[in-house]
Parts: C-alpha cells; structure tokens; sequence
C-alpha cells in the first residue's frame, strides 16, 4: 500500500449523485447499483488514482476473460446511505482484498491503514520479510491492516509478490554480471547495483513497490 492522492469527482458522479442516494434510499434494496457506483468513468478515475493497482495490496488489476478482477468497493460500507456514491468513499479493490476486508467484521475498517488519508504515510506501519507484510516497529495500524485485508492469507497475492521478488533478484543478478564485465564488482558496486534496481521496483506504477519502499529503509544489502 502506498499514499494515493485523490483527484474531484468525475462528472458522472457529480451530477447523478444527489438522485442516485435518494432512489437507493426509497429502494428498500440493502445495496446500491453497482452499474452506477462502478460506473466506467468512476473506475478510470479510481484506476488513474493507483496506476491500476488495487488500492490495498498494489496487485495490477488486469482484465480476465469473463469479466475483470477489479472492484469498485466502499471502504466504510452503504450506511448511512450517502455513502454510496461519496467519492471519498469509493476505492478500487482487488477481488481478494475485497473479499478479504468483509470476512473480518472484528476489525474496525477505521484502525486500518487508509491510502487516501493525507495524514499517514502507509509505508510507516508496514514492513516486509521475503513475500509477507509485517508491521513496521509493531504498528498497530500495520497489525490490523495486515489481517484485515488478509495481506498474508490470500496465497495468489503472496505467488504474485514471490514472483516479483524473482524478478528483481534475476534483474540484479543480469546488472552483476553485466558490470563484471568492465572490471571487479567490490561489495560496495553491488550494494549500489541493488539498490539502484530497487529504486526503479519502487516506483509508483510498479506492482508491489511499498515491499521495495521497505526494503530501502535498510542500510547496505537489501538481502540482509
């Protein structure tokens, strides 16, 4: 999870907003429309929030046959029912944080860690270990955030993390043997060779990047 600024509403829901709470309120129907709070234009603008990425776990959203693994979720549920299409209330979820995120009702959404909240940095309570999420110096906001979102328990996002983590090891190993080739690659060559390619994992359009985000806040070797 990284910090994601949010940008105005879109224009769809700035002009339907007002009639869509109200019908939802008369409907009776527990939930909203999702064909109007998943909108395409609501799920551009979310998407362009996050580089694609779920908002919670920084999985690429990519389409599927049949369908698309994204979701457009809401983060402190329908009720009352002005939160059905408040835009601060609408994130882009993967199917597995989503899922995730109901099935620990103990857990207060509000002691979790909120990308879109101006006041916290994400990267402050969470650390990593291999492929697993931890809390970074025992947050509790980290602690919570982890289980409830089930960062550790959904076992294709902890294969899609091993896989990037492949990746960045078999990219730091082609730059080893690429600056081998001028000459002798001291401890500190390859500290900084490491580093630099960790640099590039943690941009904000990469999959992942608050793992390698965390794996910078250590001094020398990123291994150790």
């Amino acid at each position: 999870m990284r910090k994601l600024g949010r940008g105005p509403a879109p224009k769809v829901l700035v002009e339907n907003a007002v009639r869509w709470t109200d019908e939802f309120r008369v409907s009776g129907k527990p939930r909203p429309e999702s064909r109007r709070y998943a909108h395409k234009d609501i799920r551009r603008s979310l998407g362009d929030m996050s580089c694609d990425k779920c908002f919670y776990c920084e999985r690429l959203l990519k389409p599927r046959e049949g369908g698309s693994d994204d979701e457009v979720e809401h983060r402190r549920g329908v009720h009352p029912h002005e939160l059905a299409y408040d835009w601060k209330n609408l994130y882009l979820s993967c199917s597995g944080c989503n899922g995730a995120k109901k099935s620990r009702p103990e857990i207060a959404i509000e002691d979790t860690l909120d990308p879109c909240d101006d006041a916290i940095e994400p990267i402050d309570h969470l650390d990593v270990y291999v492929e697993h999420a931890r809390p970074y110096r025992d947050s509790l906001k980290g602690e919570y955030t982890i289980k409830k979102l089930g960062l550790n328990s959904q076992i294709e996002l902890l294969l899609a993390r091993q896989r990037c983590l492949s990746q960045f090891w078999k990219a730091r190993g082609d730059r080893m043997i690429a600056a081998a080739r001028t000459g002798p690659v001291s401890e500190a060559d390859a500290i900084a060779i490491e580093r630099a390619l960790a640099e590039e994992f943690a941009q904000p359009h990469m999959p992942f990047s608050w793992m390698f985000r965390a794996m910078l806040r250590r001094s020398g070797a990123l291994s150790r």
